[in-house]
């Protein structure tokens, strides 16, 4: 087995995502990642020990990861996997065994796992670390868990727990998604020109980032404002139509902008309204700088982004309610 091989389990909530949120990370915080396999709900990589503390402290669609300690072809040979188990050579740590989606006919039932690990001194509950079999495709990843995104986080932070919410707010996942999206460093400032009551900044306020929002929307703006603060970060937000906002550089954007049929700003439609927003997006993101947004893509023209010099890195498809599907798109300046 390689050194350097690490082993991060995805979250299943969307299909393209979670992958392209790992990646975004580690191009923002600088890591060197390379995929070396994919299997459904599984990433492979190698990257340096670095990778763990940065997932666990900005991923919102990676579950839990690692070291690798030795990869298995199945069906599982018992005795190598308890000689395994053994050489791991502590009883403070517990074993967790995850069949991943489309693999639940492996070849392998969790009680064969449970028995080769009391009987190699492991446990099977309590335990200060977790050794994880996870069983992919015709393969069992026996690793070293180093991290664990927990839901609970996340849920803390979401519309009804904050001190101004209204109805349509992005939940505080998908919005550390969007940020993560937007290779936002530590102490860059994210910006977000539709930031109603502040979903995007929040998410960027807790990373480290410095967050800055417009909305047309006054009572938008003042909720945003108390959001914000609320979770430690002094609030700069700005009542203004996007189009016409006073912001003019940021080093990344994250962004929701109107959608749907039904939907009107002030003074214009939504195909006015997006390409307003792309000037203005191309106009304030500083070179190299990316951009996320997402809009049903009746109403984003490819062609029209691009001629504005900026670049369509990819595009990942976001079902709503209905018959709504909005595209979410990650471009860069």
């Amino acid at each position: 087995m390689r050194e350097g091989l690490r082993y991060i389990v995805l979250s299943g909530e969307h299909r393209t995502l979670p992958r392209a949120e790992v990646i975004a990370i580690a191009e923002a915080e600088d890591i060197d990642l390379r995929v070396t396999e994919e299997l459904d709900q599984l990433m492979i990589v190698e990257a340096g020990p670095r990778i763990h503390e940065v997932l666990r402290r900005r991923a919102a669609l990676a579950k839990f990861g690692g070291d690798i300690l030795r990869v298995f072809d199945l069906p599982l040979d018992a005795e190598e996997l308890r000689r395994l188990f053994k050489d791991v050579g502590t009883d403070k740590l517990r074993v967790e065994f995850t069949r991943l989606r489309g693999y639940g006919r492996a070849g392998i039932r969790y009680s064969d796992v449970v028995d080769v690990a009391r009987g190699a001194g492991l446990r099977t509950r309590g335990g200060e670390g977790v050794v994880d079999v996870v069983v992919a495709g015709g393969a069992l990843i026996v690793g070293l868990r180093m991290f664990e995104v927990r839901e609970a986080w996340f849920r803390a932070r979401d519309p009804p727990k904050r001190p101004v919410y209204m109805p349509g707010t992005m939940t505080a996942k998908l919005s550390r998604v969007f940020v993560n999206l937007s290779r936002v460093r530590e102490g860059g400032t994210l910006y977000d020109p539709f930031c109603g009551v502040g979903s995007m900044l929040i998410e960027a306020c807790v990373m480290g980032s410095r967050p800055v929002g417009v909305d047309i929307d006054e009572r938008r703006v003042v909720g945003a404002a108390i959001n914000v603060e609320y979770y430690g970060c002094s609030p700069a937000v700005i009542a203004s139509d996007a189009c016409g906002s006073p912001v003019w550089r940021a080093d990344a954007v994250a962004t929701d902008p109107p959608y749907g049929r039904m939907t009107r700003a002030e003074g214009t439609d939504i195909w006015g309204l997006m390409n307003c927003f792309l000037d203005h997006l191309a106009d304030a993101l500083v070179p190299g700088g990316y951009g996320v947004f997402a809009q049903a893509l009746e109403y984003v023209d490819d062609e029209a982004v691009e001629e504005r010099g900026l670049k369509i890195i990819e595009v990942h498809r976001n079902w709503v309610h209905g018959s709504l599907v909005r595209e979410i798109y990650v471009v860069r300046k």
